[in-house]
């Protein structure tokens, strides 16, 4: 995984993450931003019965509380008495650690590095610190290399904080053998391994089709060698909106180091 590490008694007293010089792509998620507590503000009825005064006064005073809170943060301090409890959508207690709480601003989010390894990486953009690792090695045998090639965020906003990335990956044998896909759905809050997909072909080339299925998920549409098309997530909803959109949907490669340039259709 490109980390070293050192155990004293059974303890970890310390990580460096030497994956991270060795970084292949990079992608920004937004932090879920709650309900504010002032959400009154916007109820028709509540405008209906307000001066439009008195209602311009009260949202400056809400978006200055909001301001406080955003710098406070940023700064490092928080209100007297408050701790940080796990969010709701937070399966393994990150939240408890980082400000995982999206501001109505838009500044705090987690980056989501790939990395020559086969790490998958998450840093909080307000402190730079590591929210969470995953190591996507598996499959091929002893001494096969894993390479992540693409991360695809396919889901990225909910109410309820279940976001969804895929992460395209090759495994290549111990030898030089034929190397073959996988692909990877992660949670990009948590670094969750929500579903894995090794394919027995290597994608030539994959891309986020146009659409949305019943869950608000972009679908991840894969080329392989063999011209076989995979969707992700699969199934029938998601086989039945390509379907009817095919005619439309084409891919495209180009030549690394020519000019060469190739389209696919469906």
């Amino acid at each position: 995984s490109g980390g070293v590490a050192l155990v004293q008694q059974e303890r970890v007293a310390w990580v460096r993450h030497e994956a991270l010089a060795a970084v292949t792509q990079a992608g920004l998620v937004d932090l879920p931003v709650p309900s504010p507590p002032h959400n009154e503000l916007l109820d028709p009825e509540h405008i209906a019965r307000t001066n439009a005064v008195v209602r311009l006064v009260q949202r400056t005073a809400a978006d200055g509380l909001d301001l406080v809170d955003f710098l406070s943060g940023a700064l490092g301090y928080q209100r007297a008495g408050r701790r940080r409890r796990r969010l709701p959508w937070d399966d393994t207690g990150v939240s408890e650690i980082h400000d995982m709480v999206g501001d109505r601003f838009g500044f705090k989010k987690l980056v989501v590095l790939l990395t020559g390894p086969g790490s998958v990486f998450a840093l909080h953009s307000g402190t730079g610190r590591v929210v969470w690792q995953r190591y996507l090695a598996g499959g091929g045998g002893a001494g096969a290399t894993t390479t992540l090639r693409q991360v695809f965020m396919t889901r990225t906003a909910a109410p309820d904080g279940a976001l969804e990335m895929q992460v395209l990956g090759d495994v290549t044998p111990a030898g030089g053998g034929a190397a073959t896909s996988f692909v990877a759905c992660l949670h990009p809050l948590t670094g969750a391994l929500l579903s894995r997909r090794d394919l027995t072909s290597r994608v030539v080339v994959a891309s986020l089709v146009p659409v949305l299925d019943s869950r608000h998920r972009r679908l991840l549409a894969a080329l392989d060698a063999r011209g076989d098309v995979h969707l992700f997530p699969d199934g029938a909803e998601a086989r039945g909106l390509v379907a009817a959109r095919a005619g439309s949907l084409l891919f495209y490669t180009a030549e690394h180091g020519g000019s060469a340039v190739r389209g696919y259709g469906l």
